[in-house]
């Protein structure tokens, strides 16, 4: 790997849950020279809702193309949400990649809950439909056992893209133990016992985020226009990534990264102890150097679009500390429910209010409520859509007693990026 000083420019192509990012960065400086963006597609099968894969890497071919048509590319990673994995063969894909807001494996829920471990191994809570990695595999095995038979590899999705780009099969640890019931976080080997028989070996073994993985195949540099020997990096857990400036070599201070989207997961940096487990949305992982980190997590982002685009008026108005989130098991989207009784309910919005203010600050005290639980301390650093919610930071000032300091996403991730790079050659 060459020091960053030397690479004058880096491709991030950043894979959100709604949204995909390429990245175009000067690592040197600092800065961010051009951003591609696409709208990512849920297909809705057959065989199961999944994810549009062909468009997504049509993206990032056509991405690279006009990058490398400008400079010399010194470096590529990638970065990807959560409670995503393929399962491929030498040929690619055995089963298209299933969307983890299908509900299908909620259809096994009882039998795969007799088999997976417990919170204490693996930091991982039980969550619905496919959030659980673990749940995934267990419905596709029940479903397609002769398909899952053909699979060499499980691959994590930020891992399947490099997988793609070189031909090299890695596990990385951070998204690895990232609520997926598959790893244990005190052996740093996929979970055993009875989830041997899920897992059944087919996650390959461990590689550093940063570590090169191989350069660009050469069959696919010569079909897309490329130049041959671009590098390509083994990628991370997009949300893990976020912590690589706050959480390097000595620096290990309390203090809280929200990075917020679609999600919204607080890491409570400092406290490297396993949280108690039980409340919806607590979990611990390890971060990119191996490093325990109790974090909350909850769908932020989704719940917004979801009760903003809701004709609630009908519905009785209830005081907003008698109101919670719950998501629908049927098909995903959040309601709010009187927390004394369970029926569906409506925030009040006094005359000449805003809907939307009001469900910030409902969101607001969530996210205290998830830090509280984890034992964060410390100035939260937040990055994302909600850093630039003033209704959302104003309410999350009032309940937090530390600073709030906040980023736009662009510009932190390509500082994410430096630092992961920076703090792998000391």
């Amino acid at each position: 790997m060459e020091p960053c000083e030397t690479i004058r420019r880096f491709v991030v192509f950043d894979i959100g849950k709604t949204n995909t990012r390429a990245i175009l960065a000067d690592l040197a400086s600092g800065q961010e020279i051009e951003t591609l963006r696409m709208e990512n597609r849920v297909l809705p099968g057959p065989p199961y809702p999944h994810l549009d894969v062909e468009e997504l890497w049509l993206f990032l071919m056509r991405s690279l193309r006009e990058f490398a048509a400008g400079a010399r590319i010194g470096g590529v990673i990638v970065i990807a949400h959560g409670a995503t994995f393929a399962l491929i063969d030498d040929s690619g894909l055995v089963l298209p990649v299933l969307d983890y807001e299908f509900v299908g494996p909620d259809e096994l829920a009882e039998a795969y809950d007799r088999l997976r471990p417990p919170f204490e191994r693996t930091g991982t809570p039980r969550m619905p439909g496919g959030l659980n990695i673990g749940a995934q595999l267990f419905w596709l095995r029940s479903r397609f056992p002769n398909r899952v038979a053909q699979a060499q590899h499980a691959l994590f999705w930020p891992q399947y893209w490099t997988w793609r780009l070189t031909g090299r099969a890695v596990s990385e640890i951070s998204y690895a133990s990232s609520h997926g019931d598959v790893w244990d976080l005190r052996t740093r080997i996929p979970a055993g016992g009875t989830m041997a028989d899920v897992t059944g070996g087919l996650f390959p073994g461990l590689a550093p985020a940063h570590e090169l993985a191989g350069v660009i195949r050469p069959d696919l540099a010569h079909a897309h226009g490329l130049p041959e020997g671009i590098p390509v990096h083994v990628g991370a857990h997009d949300s893990s990534l976020a912590l690589v400036p706050h959480a390097g070599a000595g620096k290990r201070e309390p203090l809280v990264v929200m990075p917020t989207g679609t999600w919204l997961t607080a890491f409570a940096i400092g406290v490297e102890r396993m949280p108690a487990g039980g409340m919806l949305g607590v979990m611990a992982s390890l971060d990119i150097f191996g490093h325990l980190v109790p974090n909350f997590r909850f769908m932020a982002g989704k719940a917004r679009v979801d009760l903003l685009a809701e004709e609630d008026h009908e519905l009785p108005a209830c005081p907003a500390e008698h109101c919670e989130l719950r998501q629908e098991p049927e098909n995903g989207r959040f309601r709010l429910v009187d927390s004394r009784t369970g029926q569906p309910v409506r925030l009040p919005v006094p005359d000449g209010g805003r809907k939307a203010d009001h469900l910030d600050r409902l969101l607001a005290r969530e996210a205290v409520r998830g830090m509280q639980a984890i034992g964060a301390k410390g100035v939260i650093h937040m990055t994302g859509p909600f850093a630039g919610n003033r209704a959302f930071t104003q309410a999350l000032e009032k309940y937090w007693p530390f600073p709030i300091e906040l980023r736009s996403y662009e510009e932190s991730l390509v500082d994410q990026v430096t630092a992961l790079f920076r703090e792998a050659g000391r």
